[in-house]
């Protein structure tokens, strides 16, 4: 446990940029990169499919909507 400048020895450390280099033990940034390109693959892929599936049928299934959501959830982590 380390100090959190409160002079009380906390359970927290003090967070540190996410922009850091890369070294054999802090594999973080990488870890962010990918993430991020893998949330915006997956954004674009679920609007593509949304928009083409409501302009050829005018309406949307279960599917869509519980696809929707589930994208609205985990990106708001």
């Amino acid at each position: 446990m380390t100090e959190d400048g409160s002079g009380q020895s906390g359970l927290y450390e003090s967070l540190i940029p996410p922009y850091q280099q890369i070294t054999d033990t802090n594999r973080g940034p990488i870890a962010l990169v990918a993430a991020t390109t893998f949330m915006i693959v997956t954004t674009l892929t679920v609007t593509v499919k949304v928009y083409t599936m409501y302009a050829t049928t005018r309406k949307l299934s279960w599917g869509d909507g519980m696809m929707m959501l589930a994208l609205v959830r985990y990106s708001r982590r």
